[in-house]
């Protein structure tokens, strides 16, 4: 995990819950899923940005970082990560 990048993710997931919609954030240097869980489990709505979402699993994938954050209504999920130094 990348420090820089959970608090890039952490400050998504305060904005999306801030605006309660699910909005790309995407920047060049990094791809993004963004979700919303209703109950704090099972993701409903969620969009995903960039490249698949198999690349967050694959093996040689190790920069990432994740952010959560709730409101009145559910929890939002950030999750940015890269191959890349950044």
């Amino acid at each position: 995990m990348s420090p820089k990048l959970n608090v890039v993710a952490k400050t998504c997931a305060e904005t999306l819950a801030y605006r309660n919609k699910l909005i790309s954030q995407k920047m060049g240097d990094y791809d993004e899923v963004i979700a919303f869980a209703r109950e704090g489990y099972g993701l409903r709505g969620s969009v995903k940005h960039g490249t698949d979402f198999s690349r967050l699993l694959y093996r040689k994938q190790r920069i990432v970082g994740f952010g959560f954050s709730r409101n009145g209504y559910g929890t939002f999920i950030c999750i940015k990560y890269t191959s890349e130094p950044w």
